[in-house]
């Protein structure tokens, strides 16, 4: 198999992974927010629905309310007397209260009177006897021992279903026991259906429930102590979607089934939706992938198999031959192809090509600046130099006005490079970044640094300009170093380890020679000889800190912190502190903390244990000065000059040349001043740039 059908194989093979990835992505997706928007609109339903029942129940449990405690009730059922009967339950009335019945009951739950019209005709009709019969088996509904009793609900009575409200009979000013019980109600009928469907907006039914399991997903509907907190949600069929919630009865012991009806117009749009946008997408991506294909084919893969045909053909025993690869075009197989037949041609004119070519590499060479380019405000070419447009493999002309992303689509470098160069233009004048990256030249990794300056222009747009140099031999030489450092870095502190150890070994053998001898004279060469060793194990420890510094990269650190861990290494119960460091972090070698200890040491060998330790800073035009002041007790006096030799230096000196450099690694100093009432003093000088102010 040719590199041509190779090509458009796995082409069109990852073309269709990625496509069908997408598609059952999406169609996840769409579905799952379609069915949720579904299970929403059914949830509302039932809460609709579910209100409008209970705003029925409690329309009829005012009534029974109202007529519950009043005198005339409360006679009428003591002797059932007609006149009650005559002015107030005529048929009338109970079709003005919405009600389709009402019942009186005495205390022992006897029916005294019941009064019944047809809703829709208004005319006077006989109460049920499985109503009445339901109403004595319900046991709830009647024979109240407190006036605060009541029932509201639904009852069912003979497979039908009764909206009924229960209320005790007292006198009007409640200081009675209850008589009796006064029941109102109505039925569900498919009249009265169609009302409440039409105040709940929906179409529903409701009736009694069976023992089986609901089919389809249970959902959480809401949580409240008198009210149902599920629902299932079952699609009948491909039209419609049923929505269930269990209803408890008046008696707590029959449930019943509230069931929703509602048409999947949601469903239906979301199919209609993932149909259109497959289509869609499956149109451009046959147009997409056929367009890359054609061009694979037409610019690359069509003009590698005729230059290989080409090289096949060619007579190789004739060197000279004018016979020359004939492909049109500037980018990177047409230089293939120049560079052959230059190659080609070199070799007929080797004296004239390699003196031409000594020529070209010295002025490459000599003006060789790395890669550089101009961009305007949106981000386009507007200068490039001769090594930018070699790499880009295209004429300047066609690179001016495109970005890199038009350049190299698909690119994740050149996006990234598009947005470093809009953050670069907005730089203070003055102001550049440097980042650097790693790319892939002629199959090749190699490692790139980038300049980036905004240009600001009068009267003009502002530009952005970049310098790009290959740093991979750089970045191959400080690995190499910072890997040499680790090992120089390891075998110091093996032997410094080994002469601490060797040193701690005859420091413990003078101490045995003394315990042994008591020669004066002996005694005062040992005393020596342990000062000598105390002396070398503090180089040592110098050296051993010197061989840090530099080794870690600067990082912010907040001076009080450090500052207190430096002060932990001194004794200074003695000495009180003063003012803060607070707020200031500076940026510094991880040594700062040595160095401030050394400085807090040199205050203190020059007061002699100063009473006071005062901190404070202050900032000038040339940066931020943190001062350190010891104020020695009253009466005392600076110590003695030291006795160090001036042709040596000192534990002193070489300390303080440690701590100098490790301020200096960042380009901060510091200096000493002697007084005669104040004590003395350090001052540490930060330069702008390496010091700033941490919100409190």
């Amino acid at each position: 198999m040719d590199l041509r059908k190779k090509t458009l194989i796995i082409l069109t093979l990852l073309f269709l992974s990625m496509l069908g990835g997408f598609l059952v992505l999406s169609y996840t997706t769409l579905t799952s927010s379609y069915q949720a928007a579904e299970e929403a609109a059914v949830r509302d339903d039932l809460i609709r629905v579910h209100y409008v029942l209970e705003n029925e129940v409690n329309a009829i449990d005012r009534i029974a309310r109202d007529w519950g405690p009043w005198d005339e009730t409360y006679l009428f059922v003591q002797d059932q007397n007609d006149a009650y009967i005559q002015n107030n339950l005529d048929g009338v009335t109970i079709q003005n209260l919405g009600v389709s019945f009402m019942i009186f009951a005495d205390q022992e739950g006897t029916i005294l009177y019941g009064k019944a019209i047809d809703p829709e005709t208004g005319l006077d009709t006989s109460i049920p006897p499985d109503l009445l019969a339901g109403i004595t088996a319900a046991g709830t509904l009647t024979g109240f021992e407190t006036l605060d009793a009541s029932e509201k609900g639904f009852l069912v009575v003979d497979g039908r279903i009764v909206l009924i409200a229960s209320h005790p009979i007292t006198t009007s000013t409640w200081d009675a026991p209850p008589a009796g019980a006064l029941l109102c109600g109505k039925f569900i009928d498919e009249r009265e259906l169609e009302y409440l469907g039409t105040l709940s907006g929906s179409n529903f039914t409701v009736m009694p429930a069976g023992s089986a399991h609901l089919p389809g997903k249970e959902i959480i509907l809401y949580q409240q102590e008198d009210t149902p907190g599920r629902f299932w949600i079952f699609p009948e069929n491909e039209s419609f979607v049923i929505g269930t919630m269990y209803i408890d009865d008046v008696t707590g012991t029959l449930p019943l089934s509230l069931q929703v009806f509602q048409s999947r117009d949601i469903y239906h749009q979301g199919r209609a939706v993932y149909l259109s946008f497959t289509l869609f997408f499956l149109l451009i991506g046959i147009i997409f992938i056929s367009a890359i294909l054609l061009i694979i084919d037409r610019f690359i893969l069509s003009r590698i198999v005729s230059m290989t045909n080409w090289m096949e053909q060619r007579d190789t025993g004739d060197p000279c031959s004018p016979d020359r690869i004939l492909i049109q075009g500037t980018d990177e197989i047409s230089i293939l192809a120049t560079t052959i037949n230059d190659l080609l041609a070199g070799i007929c004119e080797s004296t004239r090509q390699i003196a031409a070519s000594e020529e070209k590499l010295r002025l490459f060479v000599e003006n060789f600046p790395g890669l550089a380019y101009v961009k305007n405000g949106a981000g386009q070419f507007v200068l490039v130099s001769r090594q930018f447009t070699e790499l880009a493999g295209l004429p300047e002309q066609s690179l001016l006005g495109r970005t890199h992303s038009e350049v190299w689509p698909g690119n994740a470098w050149a996006a990234s490079t598009d947005a470093a160069d809009r953050e670069a233009q907005k730089l203070e004048p003055g102001r550049h970044t440097y980042s650097e990256y790693e790319d892939t030249h002629a199959g090749v990794p190699a490692m790139y640094g980038a300049f980036r300056f905004p240009i600001r222009r009068e009267g003009g747009d502002d530009l952005v300009g970049s310098i790009v140099f290959d740093i991979t031999e750089r970045r191959r030489e400080q690995d190499a170093l910072g890997k040499a450092r680790e090992r120089l870095s390891v075998l110091e502190t093996m032997t410094m380890r080994d002469i601490r150890s060797h040193l701690f070994t005859l420091t413990a053998y003078l101490e045995l020679a003394r315990e042994q001898n008591r020669d004066e004279s002996i005694m005062h060469f040992l005393d020596a000889t342990a000062d000598e060793a105390c002396h070398i194990d503090r180089y040592l420890m110098f050296s051993r800190h010197y061989q840090d510094l530099g080794t870690r990269p600067p990082r912010w650190q907040r001076v009080d912190e450090v500052f207190l861990f430096a002060l932990s290494h001194i004794d200074t119960k003695a000495i009180t502190r003063e003012g803060s460091f607070d707020r200031v972090s500076l940026y510094a070698d991880p040594l700062l903390e040595r160095a401030l200890t050394i400085l807090v040491q040199r205050i203190i060998t020059h007061t002699g244990s100063p009473a006071l330790l005062t901190l404070s800073t202050g900032e000038t035009p040339d940066g931020l000065t943190l001062s350190l002041t010891g104020i020695r007790h009253a009466g005392d006096t600076f110590p003695q000059e030291r006795p160090d030799s001036e042709d040596t230096l000192s534990l002193v000196d070489y300390d303080m040349v440690l701590a100098r450099d490790i301020l200096a690694i960042t380009g901060m100093t510091f200096t000493e001043q002697e007084g005669q009432n104040a004590g003395f003093t350090v001052v540490i000088t930060a330069p702008r740039g390496v010091y700033r102010f941490t919100p409190g």
